[in-house]
């Protein structure tokens, strides 16, 4: 009894180092090799959050001009975008008829001034008579008050040539404060100044700064009062090599062109960005093995954006205000031409490779 015992617990003894066996062969061959470690030191660097905000300036200081007078504008004493002080004359309106109603009004002066000589000449004669009851006292009132009306009649021409000259002075349109811009005037003189706003004054000084930044073209503008809606109308045209002619040859052509039409009255502010002199990269993607590897063209382009410019995530409203997320690489990061293929999505090598001309 003893001995079968034994020979049963040698049996399970086997049968388990066997099962122990099988089932270490087992995880040995469905094991797969080590995954491939990135190691990155770790450094310190300063960290400088930055933000955009979107907002509309308006002026502290404005001012309507609006002619007092009606008439057609004779002179034009400004040039579209100068400046001008307190005192400067804008515009001129014909002032022929108002300078013949400060002479018409100049006669009713004098023809008034000469009725109330004669009206205090005809009193004075009359309280002679009086005295010597040759009239009656009611002739002397009479003429008291004739003369009191001729005085009051002398008032009045005068208030009249002082109202014509008042007129005539108002076609002179002059500058009220400092630093107004003209933003539009009207042929039946109604012209409408406005004081130079504060988005004038920083784009007067943006400009120049802007305009020394190498390998760029920057330029500031004032947003539309609708937005949606243009501050200015124009055109586009395009300028082509027909001929094959290279980059420098139409730089030179366009050069021409653009002070060609900067010189032409109707025309304001024509530019272009073309520059010859900047170099061009092209962006070689290998589609099929793209599709191989399984990596959407998509995930590309978005990994190019995100890296060289920037890549829109979404919005999300603290503070009361709306912010806007955007996904953008260091310049380090941005800066080289290597930096190109690198950013690609890949799995088992390159699926781009840059080339320049």
């Amino acid at each position: 009894m003893a001995s079968l015992s034994g020979l049963f617990a040698a049996t399970i003894s086997l049968a388990a180092y066997i099962l122990i066996i099988g089932s270490g062969s087992a995880v040995a061959q469905g094991a797969s090799p080590p995954p491939a470690v990135s190691v990155v030191a770790v450094a310190s660097r300063q960290v400088t959050e930055t933000a955009s905000f979107v907002g509309r300036v308006v002026a502290i200081d404005k001012v309507d001009v609006v002619a007092r007078v009606s008439g057609f504008i004779n002179e034009r004493n400004f040039t579209e975008g100068q400046q001008v002080k307190t005192g400067d004359l804008l515009f001129r309106i014909e002032p022929d008829t108002y300078k013949a109603a400060v002479d018409q009004q100049t006669a009713n002066l004098a023809r008034a001034k000469a009725t109330e000589v004669n009206a205090n000449l005809q009193l004075q004669r009359g309280q002679d008579l009086v005295r010597n009851q040759n009239i009656p006292q009611s002739e002397v009132d009479q003429r008291a008050a004739n003369a009191q009306a001729a005085h009051a009649d002398v008032l009045q021409a005068q208030a009249l040539l002082e109202q014509a000259k008042i007129n005539l002075g108002y076609t002179e349109i002059r500058s009220p404060i400092d630093d107004l811009r003209i933003s539009h005037y009207g042929q039946s003189c109604q012209p409408i100044i406005r004081h130079l706003t504060i988005v004038a004054k920083v784009a007067m000084i943006a400009r120049p700064l802007l305009a020394a930044i190498p390998g760029a073209i920057a330029f500031p503008f004032n947003l539309p009062p609708i937005i949606g809606l243009g501050n200015t109308g124009g055109f586009q045209f395009a300028l082509e090599a027909l001929q094959g002619q290279s980059p420098n040859d139409l730089a030179a052509v366009l050069r021409g062109l653009l002070v060609t039409a900067n010189g032409q009255p109707e025309l304001a502010g024509v530019f272009s960005t073309y520059a010859a002199d900047t170099p061009q990269i092209y962006l070689d993607i290998d589609r099929d093995k793209a599709q191989v590897l399984g990596i959407r063209i998509s995930d590309i382009f978005n990994a190019l954006q995100s890296t060289l410019g920037s890549y829109y995530v979404n919005d999300f409203n603290v503070f009361g205000r709306t912010w806007q997320v955007n996904l953008q690489a260091e310049t380090t990061r941005r800066s080289d031409r290597a930096n190109l293929c690198a950013q690609c999505p890949r799995q088992h090598g390159a699926v781009a490779r840059y080339r320049q001309s």
